[in-house]
């Protein structure tokens, strides 16, 4: 049996519930034998991550349960970081940003969906790399981080 791939989703408040929703229902429905899904596990253990561990409340004001905070997260194979309204305050949140820059050389993969790039261009992890974000946010990307290939 292979060893189950540990993906972190990171959560913050005012986070797009379909930015984290979507990625948390592929990977855990995901199953290396296609009808096993009763019998086998998927090869990912899907964790939510958020500063405190206390819960979030989304942009549409659904309130979420993080499974780990940055203090108690274990290591990650994967980390994904999300979008939604609360990345234009969450990319000025250093404590965020250093639990983002510390994870990314330990990860194997290090992705954000649609605004969570600004959080990964905040934390300098974009430089020198193209990258895309949701079409109402390029302007913002490409202003605020002129070394990122927008």
């Amino acid at each position: 049996m292979l060893a189950r791939r540990q993906l972190g989703i990171l959560l913050f408040d005012q986070v797009e519930v379909l930015d984290f929703c979507g990625p948390f229902e592929v990977f855990s429905v995901t199953r290396l034998v296609e009808g096993s899904h009763q019998e086998a596990p998927s090869p990912f253990q899907v964790s939510l991550i958020s500063e405190s561990g206390a819960p979030v409340l989304t942009t549409g004001g659904m309130k979420v349960l993080a499974d780990f905070s940055f203090e108690n997260c274990p290591e990650l194979d994967i980390l994904l970081v999300p979008g939604g309204w609360g990345t234009r305050q969450e990319m000025f949140n250093e404590t965020l940003l250093d639990f983002v820059r510390t994870r990314a050389p330990r990860v194997e993969i290090l992705a954000s969906v649609c605004t969570g790039a600004l959080i990964l261009a905040s934390a300098g992890l974009l430089d020198g790399l193209p990258a895309t974000t949701h079409w109402k946010s390029l302007d913002l990307l490409q202003s605020r981080f002129p070394r990122v290939q927008v």
